[in-house]
C-alpha cells in the first residue's frame, strides 16, 4: 500500500482472504526432521517491505511451507536511492528474524533472500569502508554471507508489500511463499559468485591521499655532483661555473659603473688557470665537508653523549668527547635546555612572628572553619569554629562561634582574650571578621 492509497482511502483496508489459516505447520507433521525460516526482502520508489515464511520437512520428505509475518513500510519523504531502500529492508528482515527466534523456542535454520546483488556486495565486502548510512546497516546485518541468497524479483514474495500491490494479485506466493521453497533445496535458485564491488560505486567512503617529498636544499647539487666519476672532470667544471659566476656578477656591475672592464662574447676565453683549478676544488673540499659534517643541532641538542653516538655511528674522530662537550659548552639553545630551574623565592617572614621571649597567643592569628550541624530539640543548628594560632610558637586554642556574624565573633575573642595575654591578631578579610574589627576599634 502506497502513500497515495493511505491519504485516499479507497478501500485498501477490506479483507483479503477470510478462509486463510495462520498455522505454523500442520497438525498431521509429528516427525519433524527440519525447520527453516525464510526472510525475503524487497524495495522499491513506493516503499520497502519483508515476508518471513516457515518451512517444515518431515522424514517422509513432505514439505510445508506458510507465511509467518509480513512488514510494509513507505518510503520517507526525504528522496533515498534505491540500493540504500534495499539496505534498509534487509537489515529489517534481520530485526525480525532476531525477534522470532527469541520468542519462538525452536531451532530454525535461517535463509535470507533479496533480489539486489547490490545488498549481497555490500554484505561481503569487509575492507571498504562505506558511508555512515550503509555502514551502520551493514553493521546491523552482521550475519554471514552464506545465509544470504540471491533470487529473482519475479519469484520474491517482498515484491508484493514493497509495491503495495493487493495480496489478492497472487495469493500463493503471498501465503504459501515462492514455489521452489516447496522442492528440495538442490532445486532452490543457485547464487552466482559475487563480483567485487565497483571502485567508483556511490556509497564507498572516498580517500584522499596527499603525498609529501621533501627534498634538502643539497639534493639536486650531491646529485649533479655524483654524475662525475672524474676528479678532474668535475674540478675542471666548477672552474668554469666559478668563472661564469663571476663574469655575470661584473656584467651587473657594468650597468651602475659605465667604466667596468667586462669580457666581450665574441672574444674567446683564456684558458683556465692554475689558481681557478685549486679555488675549485677548495669549493668542492668545502661543500662536500658541510654537506656530511654532524653537527650538535641535528640530533635535537639532546646532549653530549647522544651526539658522541650519533657521531660514531659513521666517523671516529680522536678525543671526541673532549671537542663535543667544548661545543655544546658554546651552544646556547644546549645552555637554555640545560639551564637551572628557577625556584620561588619565599617571602620575607612578618616582624612579629620573630619577636623571642613572648608568651604564647602574644601575636596571634584567627580565622573560621566548619561549620558543624548539632541538633537541638527537634531541629538542627549550625555552628563554627574559631581557631587562635600563636604566630611564634605551635599553640592553637579553639573556641565555638553561634554563627557567622560580627556579634558573634566579638563574643569569640572576648573568650579568647580573656584566659590569654593578646596585644595583636592577624585575619583576613572575612565580612564577620572585618566586622567585629570595626567595632571593637570604636569600642576600645
Amino acid at each position: 500500500m502506497g502513500q497515495g492509497d493511505w491519504r485516499k482511502g479507497n478501500g485498501c483496508m477490506e479483507p483479503v482472504a477470510a478462509g486463510y489459516r495462520q498455522a505454523v505447520r500442520p497438525s498431521d507433521f509429528v516427525d519433524v526432521a527440519t525447520c527453516q525460516l525464510h526472510a525475503f526482502s524487497d524495495a522499491s520508489d513506493e516503499g520497502y517491505g519483508i515476508a518471513i515464511y516457515t518451512r517444515h520437512e518431515d522424514s517422509s520428505g513432505r514439505v510445508f511451507c506458510n507465511l509467518l509475518m509480513g512488514k510494509s513500510r513507505v518510503a520517507p519523504l526525504k528522496k533515498v536511492t534505491t540500493p540504500r531502500m534495499e539496505l534498509t529492508a534487509a537489515s529489517l528482515s534481520v530485526k525480525f528474524i532476531a525477534l522470532i527466534t527469541s520468542a519462538m523456542e525452536l531451532h530454525f535454520n535461517v535463509f535470507y533472500w533479496t533480489d539486489s546483488t547490490s545488498v549481497l556486495r555490500y554484505i561481503a565486502n569487509k575492507t571498504t569502508r562505506f558511508h555512515t548510512f550503509v555502514a551502520n546497516r551493514i553493521t546491523t546485518i552482521h550475519s554471514r554471507i552464506e545465509q544470504w541468497r540471491h533470487v529473482p524479483t519475479l519469484k520474491n514474495p517482498a515484491d508484493i508489500a514493497s509495491r503495495g500491490i493487493s495480496p489478492k494479485v497472487d495469493p500463493t506466493l503471498w501465503f504459501h511463499g515462492p514455489a521452489f521453497l516447496w522442492e528440495p533445496e538442490s532445486k532452490w535458485p543457485k547464487t552466482d559468485n559475487i563480483k567485487e564491488l565497483p571502485s567508483r560505486d556511490p556509497e564507498v567512503k572516498r580517500v584522499h591521499t596527499t603525498t609529501l617529498k621533501f627534498h634538502e636544499g643539497s639534493a639536486f647539487v650531491d646529485q649533479w655532483i655524483s654524475q662525475f666519476s672524474s676528479w678532474r672532470k668535475l674540478k675542471t667544471t666548477v672552474a668554469w661555473l666559478m668563472r661564469a659566476q663571476g663574469l655575470f656578477k661584473q656584467r651587473q656591475l657594468s650597468r651602475y659603473e659605465p667604466k667596468a672592464a667586462v669580457q666581450s662574447e665574441t672574444e674567446s676565453p683564456n684558458p683556465l688557470t692554475v689558481d681557478e683549478l685549486e679555488r675549485a676544488g677548495t669549493e668542492i673540499i668545502k661543500y662536500v665537508q658541510q654537506s656530511c659534517a654532524l653537527t650538535e643541532s641535528r640530533v635535537g641538542h639532546f646532549g653530549a653523549s647522544s651526539t658522541i653516538t650519533e657521531l660514531r655511528r659513521k666517523y671516529w674522530i680522536p678525543r671526541a668527547s673532549l671537542l663535543v662537550r667544548s661545543i655544546i659548552a658554546r651552544c646556547v639553545p644546549c645552555r637554555r635546555y640545560r639551564g637551572r630551574l628557577q625556584i620561588q623565592k619565599m617571602a620575607d617572614l612578618p616582624e612579629e612572628r620573630l619577636e623571642p621571649d613572648q608568651p604564647s597567643f602574644t601575636r596571634s592569628g584567627v580565622d573560621y572553619f566548619g561549620p558543624f550541624e548539632i541538633k537541638r530539640g527537634r531541629s538542627i543548628l549550625k555552628r563554627y569554629g574559631v581557631i587562635f594560632t600563636c604566630m611564634a610558637r605551635r599553640a592553637v586554642h579553639l573556641e565555638v562561634a553561634q554563627d557567622l556574624s560580627a556579634d558573634s565573633c566579638i563574643n569569640a575573642v572576648r573568650r579568647f582574650a580573656a584566659r590569654r595575654t593578646v596585644k595583636f591578631m592577624r585575619s583576613d578579610n572575612g565580612t564577620n571578621l572585618v566586622g567585629a574589627e570595626r567595632e571593637m576599634r570604636d569600642i576600645y
